[in-house]
């Protein structure tokens, strides 16, 4: 099961499943997401509309948090 965990204030809504669109590569290009936030142990909500473009701002990672990846994307109804 994947833990979420939002950073700043926690919103006061039925919690949200996310939708990944856009990830940052090693060489700060921004691609299409390959993964899925299921597919991640840990995913941090950093923003739910990251410099006012109306996507949020994920971190996921397996068990080590220095190997993971920036995501883009959609906080939807539902769950993860």
């Amino acid at each position: 099961m994947t833990q979420v965990t939002y950073l700043g204030k926690q919103s006061e809504e039925k919690k949200k499943p996310i939708e990944f669109l856009y990830y940052l590569n090693t060489e700060r290009q921004i691609k299409a997401a390959e993964f899925k936030p299921h597919q991640f142990k840990h995913v941090l909500i950093l923003s739910n509309n990251y410099n006012g473009t109306g996507l949020a701002a994920f971190y996921a990672y397996e068990d080590n948090p220095n190997k993971g990846v920036i995501y883009l994307g959609n906080l939807n109804d539902g769950v993860v």
